[in-house]
């Protein structure tokens, strides 16, 4: 054989031996992707709509997570900051594990308490996209944090990215830049929080953040009260500051924040007696309605201070402070399928319910003109005289009734409803009901 039919063969050989090894390959690497479970590579997505977030649980599941971001910021953690931030945000913003604590905008949480305000959703079921704004409330400060919050559903994982208030009211309107998803490998921090609350824990939610706005955030606190009932209760923002003043002993005892620490002690000793007899006070009885615009949620504190939640939706409520500044539907309805003896009485408790708040002034102009003049030339007069003449906290008991003419009289009885007092007042009440749900009155006390 000769030389060039040799090479000739040989080449052949290695030609075959080639197309062997390729179809060998071949074959394993279709082998091993019929193994794997194929996740496809997610296209751009971005919402003509994005929608406020109506669902209790995942609002709540939002907030755990926004809080598990804080807290690695809080306490300096740069790996746990680095790995819940969106891979393509670190890029674009050259964060790496070393430089994240000083690359992002930090937070003052010395004193951590964070609440999620707002959340709005773009929901393509695998990835779902949140744009959100929380508050980190500090006695000292409030700061506004909005994050856009991912989620893979796949691996039950997020990431989040900082942006600014600017960004979010973009996209909340629409107007926001797109956005692409994929997934989010999981690791030791990004993990999704699963929060499953009930209507109790809402109104408890409600509740806590109206005290810390009593507390720390007065004009915030005057702006969540239902306009028709903060007109009609209050002349100006300054009239509620007194209602604040009048209540701040109560309202600290609702504040968590108010509680003494062991540095305002001596002894550890003192703090420990402290702390034995400490009581942080709240919610004594609640009712939870679904009406037809809104749902409500009814509640009275230890105290026996009404608070009342209309809420339009998750975290989207208004205050009223009381059940007798303005008519209640609720209230309107039972009224007007009454008799007469029960529309007296209804606004006698009334009465009873604006002394027992120190509402004097509610009192004051539900007094009969000629009445009035001839007794109580001023508000001050009056608030003077009545607070020496009933407990701080009265319960009534109601033991004659009686009509002649247009005018109605009702015999009271007054307890302390503390029960610290001994003792029974005496106050008889004449009324005339006027148009609608109005009414004049006087009394007389013994």
């Amino acid at each position: 054989m000769s030389k060039s039919n040799l090479y000739k063969i040989i080449i052949i050989v290695v030609i075959i031996i080639i197309i062997i090894v390729a179809l060998l390959l071949l074959l394993l690497n279709r082998d091993e992707y019929e193994n794997e479970t194929y996740v496809p590579a997610p296209s751009v997505t971005y919402s003509e709509k994005v929608e406020k977030l109506e669902d209790y649980n995942k609002f709540y599941s939002l907030e755990e997570m926004i809080k598990k971001y804080c807290i690695y910021d809080s306490y300096g953690n740069s790996e746990g900051i680095y790995s819940v931030l969106d891979n393509a945000y670190c890029e674009a913003n050259g964060i790496t594990l070393e430089n994240a604590v000083n690359k992002i905008e930090r937070h003052n949480l010395s004193d951590y308490n964070l609440i999620l305000e707002e959340a709005y959703i773009y929901d393509d079921s695998l990835y779902p996209v949140f744009f959100t704004k929380s508050i980190i409330r500090n006695t000292e400060e409030k700061q506004e944090l909005y994050l856009i919050l991912k989620m893979d559903q796949a691996n039950l994982t997020f990431s989040v990215i900082p942006i600014n208030k600017e960004v979010f009211d973009g996209y909340i309107n629409n107007q926001g830049s797109k956005l692409a998803t994929s997934p989010i490998e999981k690791n030791n921090y990004n993990t999704q929080e699963d929060v499953t609350v009930s209507e109790k824990n809402v109104l408890d939610k409600y509740f806590d953040n109206y005290i810390y706005e009593l507390m720390y955030r007065p004009e915030e606190a005057y702006s969540r009260l239902n306009e028709e009932y903060r007109t009609a209760k209050f002349t100006d923002y300054n009239d509620f500051l007194n209602y604040i003043n009048v209540h701040n002993s109560e309202i600290v005892q609702m504040d968590i924040k108010s509680a003494k620490t062991l540095e305002d002690f001596a002894t550890e000793d003192e703090y420990n007696e402290y702390m034995a007899n400490y009581e942080l006070k709240g919610i004594n009885l609640y009712k939870i309605e679904e009406k037809e615009e809104y749902k409500q949620y009814i509640c009275i504190d230890d105290f026996g201070n009404y608070y009342i939640f209309r809420e339009n939706g998750v975290n989207d409520y208004d205050i009223l402070l009381d059940t007798y500044t303005i008519d209640l539907p609720e209230f309107l309805e039972k009224y007007n399928n009454s008799n007469r003896k029960d529309k007296v009485l209804y606004n006698v408790q009334k009465i009873v319910d604006a002394l027992n708040t120190k509402d004097y002034r509610y009192v004051y102009n539900k007094m009969d003109e000629t009445f009035r003049n001839n007794n109580y030339k001023t508000l001050e007069e009056f608030e003077q005289y009545i607070q020496n003449s009933i407990f701080e906290k009265n319960t009534v008991g109601y033991t004659n009734y009686a009509e002649s003419g247009d005018i109605s009289t009702v015999d009271l009885k007054l307890q302390d409803k503390t029960e610290r007092e001994d003792g029974i007042y005496t106050m008889t009440i004449a009324m005339q009901l006027k148009e609608g749900t109005d009414f004049v009155m006087s009394f007389t006390m013994k």
